[in-house]
């Protein structure tokens, strides 16, 4: 570089310099700027090594190593990224096959017969006919079954 009053500047000029001309936020961009971030630090606490070598080793070492973190970073982020409009789903054949789970680990299958038959639709004479009862009877049973269920 120029002089010996230039020495770290200089090369941070240079970073900032070759990260302007980059179109769009790459990987190794994020590296360069993790570079200059070091580069200032070691200037704020002096620590920046003496032979310009070492710290054009330094650099390369730290900006090589960003990249890599950020190339790690953002395919962790586009695999797990966040849904940003969630589609508009109507949930209420979801939550009526949950509930219909639900009913059914209640209730034997005889009665899950009457209540899917209630549910049709169909009435008491008719369920009556079908499993060979009383209207009365399935009735009382359909409304001690709902009870059940509500519990």
């Amino acid at each position: 570089m120029s002089s010996s009053d230039d020495y770290p500047w200089a090369y941070y000029a240079d970073l900032q310099d070759r990260s302007r001309k980059f179109a769009r936020l790459t990987p190794f961009w994020w590296g360069m700027e993790v570079g200059m971030a070091y580069l200032l630090n070691a200037i704020a606490t002096e620590t920046v090594p003496a032979d310009p070598r070492q710290l054009v080793a330094t650099l390369n070492r730290t900006i090589a190593s960003a990249a890599r973190l950020h190339r790690g970073r953002a395919a962790a982020l586009s695999y797990h990224r966040p849904i940003d409009d969630p589609p508009s789903v109507d949930n209420t054949a979801a939550e009526a096959r949950i509930e219909l789970m639900r009913i059914v680990r209640l209730v034997s299958t005889n009665d899950g017969l009457l209540l899917v038959g209630a549910g049709l639709g169909y009435t008491d004479r008719e369920i009556a006919q079908r499993h060979g009862s009383t209207p009365g009877a399935i009735r009382v049973r359909i409304s001690r079954l709902r009870l059940k269920i509500a519990a």
